[in-house]
């Protein structure tokens, strides 16, 4: 049996290829797959009420708007909605 030799294609450079221009990038595919508009785009991040606030809650407001960024750097209009929730359950 022969065996045929690895070969790697190379990456598609996505943006500015970061994994934040990625998950953008597959946000844009999935709203277009689905039949919707995606001239503007909705991100959103919010803080829960366990605990104090801390770094771990700044780093999802973080992901969110690098993942704002990158769609804007699609050239997608986007809105960053950040809210705060006092109430547990």
């Amino acid at each position: 049996m022969l065996c045929q030799p690895l070969t790697l294609e190379p990456p598609q450079i996505i943006g500015r290829g970061t994994w934040l221009d990625k998950v953008a990038s597959d946000i844009v595919a999935r709203e277009k797959n689905l039949g919707r508009r995606t001239h503007s785009l909705r991100v959103e991040s919010g803080l829960g009420a366990s605990g104090i606030p801390h770094i771990g809650n700044f780093g999802d407001f973080a992901r969110a708007h690098g993942v704002k960024m990158a769609l804007e750097n699609m050239g997608v209009k986007t809105e960053l909605i950040a809210f705060s929730d006092e109430r547990m359950g």
